[in-house]
């Protein structure tokens, strides 16, 4: 499975999404410093809302 991972823009810019099937998206931060990826919000494409 492919994820998607892409970068987001307007009010949700600095972080990413990817797809994790079934129409379930995962928002996340990627922190370089500490190499951590930081769960913001999972679900349906509502979570861009």
């Amino acid at each position: 499975m492919e994820l998607d991972a892409h970068k987001l823009k307007g009010k949700l810019a600095g972080k990413w999404s990817c797809y994790l099937g079934n129409n379930i998206r995962m928002v996340y931060e990627i922190d370089d410093i500490n190499k951590e990826i930081i769960v913001v919000a999972v679900g349906s494409h509502k979570v861009y809302g």
